[in-house]
């Protein structure tokens, strides 16, 4: 992944990937489904703004987390 939308060449770092990477390996007391149905949910709105940002990364970059298999 060398390729950046023109906020992240910026920094030289991916917004979405350390976002979608934060939320993947958050910790969890819920459910492995409800964990997983609230991750999916959160990298899903990470993808609209990560869309709006013209982020060339969008669809290589999805993160596994707890569940994942589950939905």
């Amino acid at each position: 992944m060398t390729n950046f939308c023109p906020e992240c060449s910026q920094t030289g770092k991916c917004w979405f990937k350390e976002k979608a990477d934060e939320v993947a390996t958050q910790e969890s007391k819920r459910s492995d489904l409800d964990q997983a149905i609230d991750k999916h949910q959160q990298i899903t709105e990470l993808r609209v703004r990560a869309r709006e940002k013209m982020c060339p990364n969008l669809n290589d970059i999805d993160p596994d987390y707890p569940g994942k298999n589950l939905l």
